[in-house]
């Protein structure tokens, strides 16, 4: 059980300006904000299997994808001093504002429209399912215990995450314990077994 990640029947929606706890613990899984300070910290390999696997016609087709931006907030003072002409952008002290921490934002995109939104600005059945993706394409742990991943997505998703789940099971030898009331889940399982 050391060795196994949890997630729970609902999960957090994260707020707009999430403070990320670095390197969340295991317990943070349970609630699926860890999933969210992971696509904060991972490779962009990794941001780029998640996103691939919630866009993809051929995998959930959500329709949304994930993009990750850095950047460092600049102190008023700065912007003021650029404004009043006391000072113009090249004449900025460019020193302190490298020595600012570089912060990140993950946002869903649109990928037929190309629209950047947060989590609050979709369904809440993305929200319940990108902790699902996140943990499973995480190479971390021998046993994902999930409840409920389908809650508020799609039959059609649903179909979608069957292939997840075995896919995640052959390529980290990952064994999964499922809570579902997915006939639509349970049958795509069962036909790709058969």
């Amino acid at each position: 059980l050391v060795d196994s990640r949890a997630i729970g029947p609902l999960r957090a929606i994260p707020k707009r300006r999430l403070n990320l706890d670095s390197f969340a613990n295991e317990v943070g899984w349970y609630g699926g904000l860890a999933a969210w300070s992971r696509l904060h910290e991972c490779s962009a390999a990794q941001l780029a299997e998640v996103s691939s696997w919630l866009y993809d016609p051929n995998r959930l087709g959500t329709g949304y994808g994930l993009e990750r931006e850095e950047f460092r907030e600049v102190p008023l003072q700065y912007l003021d001093a650029v404004r009043s002409g006391a000072s113009t952008a090249f004449d900025l002290n460019w020193a302190s504002v490298d020595a600012l921490p570089v912060n990140r934002r993950v946002w869903l995109v649109d990928t037929k429209n190309h629209v950047r939104v947060t989590p609050h600005d979709v369904g809440v059945g993305l929200s319940q399912l990108i902790p699902v993706v996140a943990a499973s394409v995480d190479s971390h742990g021998t046993l994902l215990l999930i409840e409920q991943p389908e809650l508020h997505i799609h039959p059609r998703v649903q179909v979608g995450l069957g292939d997840l789940y075995l896919q995640s099971a052959a390529n980290f030898g990952r064994n999964f314990l499922i809570e579902t009331h997915s006939e639509a889940l349970l049958l795509r399982m069962m036909k790709r077994i058969r």
